[in-house]
């Protein structure tokens, strides 16, 4: 009788011991899986995430708009564009008399303005303005249009971080959320 309670008792710890190698094996299997699964999660809602790179781009630009400046070069290429305009505007409106034009038109429409007065005017206009020689103050006014410009930088550093908050705050018009939401909706 002992003899048989011993091998009943030596059966059952074998079995209990054959038992928890095996639970000690499924753990190690279901911790792999596990580990799996958060690694999975990490990059799909981590690495993939549009938003957390939207704030880390936010964070970069943020630092190079505090460091903002428009080089000198930069100004003067801003210079040669704005002669390039104004010129443009000079030669197709006042040289062309188009803006003449315009008001003389609104001009004959009144009934109060003389119209001898007003042709002896138009007539004399075109001679007039050629007088003032407003080519010869174009330079000037580009260059004082790019100081104005550079006194100006403070408030394009403050537009430029505006709109990249505004694009940061664009969370859930997001593709990838709403594909998330999507793939919740089948999985749970």
């Amino acid at each position: 009788m002992k003899y048989l309670l011993f091998i009943i008792i030596s059966c059952l710890l074998l079995f209990s011991g054959y038992g928890a190698v095996r639970l000690l094996n499924v753990y190690a299997t279901l911790k792999s899986q596990k580990e799996d699964l958060a690694e999975i999660n990490k990059i799909n809602y981590g690495l993939f995430n549009l938003q957390i790179w939207k704030k880390e781009a936010l964070k970069v630009f943020e630092n190079r708009i505090a460091n903002f400046e428009v080089s000198p070069r930069a100004y003067d290429q801003v210079v040669i564009e704005l002669e390039k305009y104004l010129r443009g505007i000079n030669k197709e409106y006042v040289e062309s008399g188009k803006i003449f034009d315009n008001i003389f038109e609104e001009a004959e429409k009144s009934p109060t303005v003389n119209k001898v007065f007003l042709k002896l005017i138009r007539q004399n206009a075109a001679p007039q303005i050629k007088l003032l020689n407003i080519p010869k103050y174009i330079p000037g006014m580009a260059v004082e249009l790019a100081n104005e410009l550079k006194k100006q930088e403070p408030q394009l550093r403050d537009i430029m971080r505006i709109e990249l908050k505004r694009i940061i705050k664009d969370d859930e018009n997001s593709a990838y959320d709403r594909g998330r939401k999507y793939r919740r909706v089948w999985c749970c």
